[in-house]
This record gives structure tokens, sequence and C-alpha cells, in this order.
């Protein structure tokens, strides 16, 4: 019985180089994942690395969560995205937080705070980020969003 002989020797050649891609791309992204470091706790440069803290992110939550008394619906702040993430770096990676969950909150934050703003009509321009990052540098999340909320004979 003859055998099949492939007539282009290139065509085995580059069935192999993606392999041989994928193999070189899977050892590097897991020599740069967090599980690749084991079980290690934070030190105190990766922790100021977080712009977020815990803390600071349960008061972003209780604030969403009485967006609800002004009429705005919490899950439009994703809600359910910050209690995942904050949850996953507590007790999954045991991180003081993540690049994510800045962004997450970051987000819900400056979200909340213009919609404050625009139920109070106090002014039409929009909440500069500036604003956001002092109330975050003193740790005062929580009473900022309280104070860009509007008074309760206004709530739309």
């Amino acid at each position: 019985m003859p055998r099949y002989r492939p007539r282009n020797q290139r065509s085995k050649l580059i069935g192999t180089v993606p392999v041989t891609l994928l193999v070189g791309v899977l050892a590097t992204v897991a020599g740069s994942s967090p599980s690749a470091a084991g079980n290690r706790i934070a030190t105190v440069s990766e922790a100021q690395a977080y712009a977020w803290s815990p803390d600071q992110v349960r008061a972003l939550i209780a604030a969403i969560h009485a967006s609800r008394r002004h009429g705005l619906d919490p899950a439009a702040y994703g809600l359910a995205a910050l209690r995942a993430e904050l949850v996953l770096c507590e007790q999954l990676w045991n991180t003081p937080g993540s690049r994510q969950l800045d962004s997450l909150a970051r987000a819900a934050a400056l979200a909340l705070a213009n919609d404050y703003r625009r139920l109070a009509a106090r002014s039409a321009a929009p909440v500069r980020a500036a604003e956001l990052d002092a109330a975050l540098g003193t740790g005062r999340i929580g009473p900022w969003l309280a104070a860009m909320a509007p008074a309760e004979g206004r709530a739309s």
C-alpha cells in the first residue's frame, strides 16, 4: 500500500508554530500570575499600590445602598461587581485590593456623585475626579457622597 507524503514539507512546520507560541505564552502567563507566587501576604508597598482600601469600598457599597432613598437603583452602580471583587481580594487572593477593584469603585463613586449632583440640581458641571480623589485621600468617601445626595424633600 502506498504511503501518502505531503508535497509541501512547510505545512508540517506551520502546524507546530502555533503550538510552540501557545506553550510560550502559557509559560509567561503562569510565571506572572498571582497563584505562581504561592500564598503570600501582601507587603506594605503592595497595599499602597491600591487607591481604595477594603473599608472605603464598604463605605461606597453602603452609600450605593442608600441611593435607593433618592430613587436611584443601586444595581446601576455595579454593586454586584464591587461586592464580588472585594470578596475575591479578601478571601481568595488575600490582598488589600486590586486594580479591578480600584476601577470598579472609582467608576461607581463618580457615577453616583454625578447622579446626586444632577438630582440636587446644584450644578450642571460633572463631578471632577479631583473631588473624588480628595475624599478618597482623606478616607471620607461615605460622608462625601452623603453630602452630595439631594435633600430628602427634593428627591425624585
